[in-house]
């Protein structure tokens, strides 16, 4: 809309401020700020912000300011990383990490992203809980999933995850009790790994997408055995890893 000028009407006693339109002390909409927000989240640098805002019809936004309305954000993931998951239990929970670039005391280094999905004995699907660690080790896997048992993560039967030995260790140690499976993604990921040309990483993929895609277990058992046999006419080392799996 621009610039809009408002007559603010002056009264005997005390002072009027139309609250049902403007937030008091602020001069960023909350759309504004939720779009700020949005862009830091997926990786949008604070002087980039500035020029996207600036088209968005703010005439002023600098970097402070950015990093002053996504502080924010902060309280939003302590919340989250803080909050009692005893309420239910969670038989199903999900584990898995990606690599980003972190900023720490002006250095940007790589760390591992630790997130944990679950589906809880009510039905419902919830992200429990994420973490940043330095390396992906035994140690860090741990330390992360004792945190989600003193929260009150309890009752699970199955864990999913790739075949990280760290992480495995982890699991067994604090899910004790509790059945392991290998992600398929991420073994559909190690197999075509193993081709060496691009043509036979795509049919590694073909080949094992047919198979994950059926819903009857007993179908996709035979049709695993026969994607082994198949992928190791022209890529011996992805048929044994699929195997060993």
């Amino acid at each position: 809309m621009g610039k809009i000028n408002l007559r603010i009407p002056k009264l005997r006693r005390g002072s009027y401020f139309p609250d049902d339109l403007l937030i008091r002390y602020s001069r960023t909409d909350r759309v504004v700020i939720a779009a700020v927000s949005e862009m830091i989240t997926n990786g949008v640098s604070t002087r980039k912000v500035e020029k996207v805002a600036q088209a968005l019809g703010v005439d002023r936004m600098s970097a402070a300011q950015v990093s002053r309305i996504c502080s924010g954000l902060d309280q939003t993931v302590k919340d989250m990383q803080t909050r009692d998951l005893s309420g239910v239990t969670y038989p199903y929970i999900w584990l898995d990490a990606t690599y980003i670039k972190c900023r720490d005391l002006g250095h940007v280094s790589s760390c591992a992203l630790v997130t944990v999905i679950g589906v809880g004995s009510d039905g419902y699907r919830r992200l429990l809980g994420l973490n940043a660690i330095d390396t992906e080790t035994y140690a860090g896997w741990a330390t992360f999933l004792r945190s989600l048992r003193r929260r009150g993560v309890s009752g699970v039967l199955c864990v999913t995850s790739d075949a990280h030995e760290g992480l495995r260790r982890a699991i067994e140690e604090v899910f004790s009790g509790a059945s392991w499976q290998r992600c398929i993604v991420h073994l559909m990921r190690n197999a075509a790994n193993c081709a060496s040309t691009r043509q036979k990483r795509s049919a590694i993929y073909a080949i094992l997408h047919a198979v994950f895609s059926e819903r009857d277990p007993d179908l996709v058992r035979e049709l695993y055995h026969l994607a082994c046999d198949e992928i190791a006419g022209f890529c011996k080392e992805a048929a044994k890893l699929l195997e060993d799996a």
